[in-house]
């Protein structure tokens, strides 16, 4: 798999071909020993290889990825995630798949873990790369599943996830199917909002959301794939899911000593279906072309209401009903090459179309009961060119984009150049330095210039802005990695400046013919936005053996925002020091889980977040392919979302979501993992300085 995203022939046979070769064609190898270090630092990627201990407490290959500096185990999904919220994206044997394709493998299947430093730009939409190397041996089936049921105190969650998936020697095929159920009791979303109007005075709103209730359902994703070795990949994948999603509300309203009850309710069905083709052929040792096809359909039909009345006499002042059908279409095509020069210098040049097509149906009394089309076309060409210098491995990105899209009979055509710039020294076999520095400009989206004004809630409007200028983006990032047997840090200071930042603020209009007054929130650009700081990614195992293992992870950001609005107002300035850590624990068939974040706040313009401060202690028993889990989520922290406006908003908003049963709960998961067929007994015994103690 080489740097540029696409299976360069001498690696993708390695990857192939290396379980082969060292067996007798008439007999199955029994045992493999691998002569490598645990941790080992290449010019574009870092390779893990799997400690013995870790693949006698996985029950699948998915498990493994935990293994990885910064992942953790979700306990609500039991899925891997990057603590820090950063997306992923898994290759197997450098073909893009989804998680949950590993859930199916056994865990001995798995020959190493590789993170591609420095994201091709064809997978520039996520923050890292993790390829997974297989031995290629495994044929014969499986068959996974997850039941998830809440038991304290309310009976409100209820998860069923099963998969069942068979492997031949060209062949793949796959079925999951998903259902989810989520019922709220005693989610309790408290507002406040206040802001002052001329001809009104102060208004003050207090409004709560009490309950809501939702399902997911995902009918049979299906997979299929098929390889040929050192020739092609083929692979389809088709989805579908229906979400339905219920919620009422209530609160009071003050609008200068008038005070109105409100009532309100939201009440959607969401419909998405995809279809994925993906095709990899290798012309020769040195070119690649790959070609990829998605399209999604999405239809959704959504009703909203709010109710206002005076408390004293019954009077209704305001009330409204929303009616929303949206059915949207999009297509992406998208096409790379990949040429390999005299390694390891490589080239890749691909070219991506997006095309989406929303048609939509908005009623209410602001809106005509019209039908609107909005489209958008974006096409990209973008390339890679990677040289290794010594000890210094340079890789040269870029992208131009061009997108013209059509929105409620505004129209915009524009261009957003994107170049990156990225180093990587390795001092030695411990230590690295990486150099990422960007230069972007692109323009906001067509929705920001759009001269439509819509309804957000009484007295406030949106509206758009057609006279927004483009931003432009200066950033850079130097990170310093350590890797031992048992220890992984990772440190970067980081920089950047966005000139002209978009961002929405507030101001007071008056209605030219009414003569009322509204307050109108719409995007403008900052003179700049620019922040500074430094994250880290910290992995300790003070102890692992053959009895079990003890591993420390933790990441988080210390960040500076700062956006100076360019006129007489005061800049807005905030720290951000999101933290999160885990802690596990395995002695046998035994193990237990500690894992929570704090301070996982954010800043988007005026508006300032904090997402939950989730935490979760968890007890797992595993016996063959059982796996047996009891969890606590939000132990010994609460539950809730909270977001604030800055001090120099016009407007004063505050809301508080907390949640008092079904998240705070006590659930019970069995978990079964059967597999049959051939598959390869992996023994990981170190043959070099290095000891088999190592976390990774």
């Amino acid at each position: 798999m080489g740097c540029l995203g696409l299976l360069s022939l001498p690696m993708y046979l390695m990857a192939q071909q290396d379980s082969t070769s060292l067996a007798v064609p008439s007999k199955e190898l029994e045992t493999v020993v691998i002569k490598a270090e645990p941790v080992r630092t290449k010019s574009d990627r870092v390779a893990f290889s799997i400690p013995e201990v870790a693949r006698k407490k996985a029950a699948n290959a998915m498990d493994l990825l935990t293994v990885l500096p910064g992942v953790a185990m979700n306990p609500e999904t039991r899925k891997p995630e990057m603590m820090n919220g950063e997306r992923f994206l898994i290759l197997i044997n450098g073909v893009q798949s989804d998680v949950s394709i590993l859930r199916s493998m056994p865990a001995e299947e798995i020959k190493r873990l590789e993170i591609l430093d420095m994201v091709p730009m064809r997978y520039r939409e996520y923050d890292k790369v993790i390829n997974v190397l297989t031995y290629g041996n495994f044929r014969g089936g499986s068959l996974a599943g997850d039941l998830v049921q809440s038991v304290s105190p309310m009976l409100g969650m209820s998860d069923v996830w099963l998969q069942g998936a068979a492997f031949g020697k060209k062949d793949m095929f796959a079925a999951t199917y998903y259902f989810s159920r989520r019922e709220y009791k005693e989610r309790i979303t408290d507002k406040e909002q206040s802001f002052t109007l001329p001809s009104i005075g102060k208004i003050s709103r207090k409004s709560r959301l009490e309950d809501a209730f939702g399902y997911r359902l995902h009918l049979p994703t299906l997979t299929y794939q098929r390889q040929e070795t050192g020739n092609y990949t083929l692979q389809l994948v088709s989805a579908s899911s229906i979400i339905p999603d219920h919620a009422v509300g209530s609160g009071t309203i003050n609008e200068n000593g008038t005070e109105l009850s409100t009532k309100s309710s939201s009440q959607s069905t969401k419909v998405k279906s995809s279809v994925d083709l993906l095709f990899i052929k290798e012309i020769n040792k040195k070119n690649s072309l790959s070609f990829n096809a998605v399209w999604t359909g999405i239809f959704t039909d959504r009703t909203d209401t709010n109710h206002e009345e005076k408390i004293s006499n019954k009077e209704v002042v305001f009330s409204d009903k929303v009616v929303q059908d949206l059915k949207k279409n999009s297509l992406i095509l998208q096409a790379d090459y990949a040429h390999t020069f005299e390694s390891p210098t490589q080239l890749s040049l691909g070219y991506r179309y997006y095309g989406a097509k929303l048609n939509s149906i908005v009623t209410n009394s602001f809106f005509e009961n019209k039908p609107s089309v909005t489209t958008q076309n974006n096409h990209s060409l973008y390339g890679d060119f990677s040289y290794k210098l010594g000890q210094v491995n340079l890789s040269l990105k870029g992208t131009l984009d061009y997108l013209h899209s059509n929105y409620y009979g505004a129209r915009q055509s524009s261009l957003s150049p994107q170049v990156y710039l990225n180093a990587k020294y390795i001092i030695d076999k411990h230590n690295a330095l990486r150099l990422r520095t960007s230069y972007t400009y692109y323009e906001s989206q067509l929705g920001s210039h759009a001269e439509n004004m819509r309804y957000l809630e009484q007295y406030i409007l949106y509206r758009g802005n057609p006279n927004l200028k483009p931003t432009r983006s200066l950033g850079a990032r130097v990170t310093y990695s350590l890797t031992y047997p048992n220890l992984y840090v990772e440190l970067a200071p980081i920089a950047h400046c966005n000139w002209g930042d978009e961002y929405n603020d507030y101001f007071l209009e008056k209605d030219p013919k009414t003569g009322r007054e509204y307050l109108v929130t719409t995007p403008v650009n900052a003179r700049y936005r620019r922040g500074y700081g430094t994250s880290y990614n910290l992995q300790y195992a003070p102890w692992m053996s053959d009895k079990g293992s003890l591993v420390f992870k933790t990441s988080g950001d210390v960040y500076n925002i700062r956006i100076d609005r360019g006129d007489d107002r005061a800049a807005i300035q905030k720290w951000l020091v999101p933290l999160n850590y885990s802690v596990e624990l395995n002695y046998g068939k035994w193990g237990i889980y500690y894992r929570g974040n704090l301070l996982r706040n954010g800043m988007d313009g005026l508006v300032v977040s904090s997402k939950e401060n989730q935490s979760s202690l968890g007890l797992r028993y595993t016996t063959g392919p059982w796996t047996f889990r009891t969890d606590c989520l939000w132990f010994l922290t609460e539950c809730e979302y909270l977001s604030h406006t800055v001090p120099q908003s016009l407007v004063q908003s505050r809301a508080r979501t907390h949640i008092r049963d079904d998240r705070s709960v006590i659930r019970l998961n069995v978990a079964f993992d059967f597999s049959w067929g051939k598959s390869r007994s992996v023994s990981t015994q170190k043959l070099n300085e290095d000891s088999d103690s190592g976390a990774f």
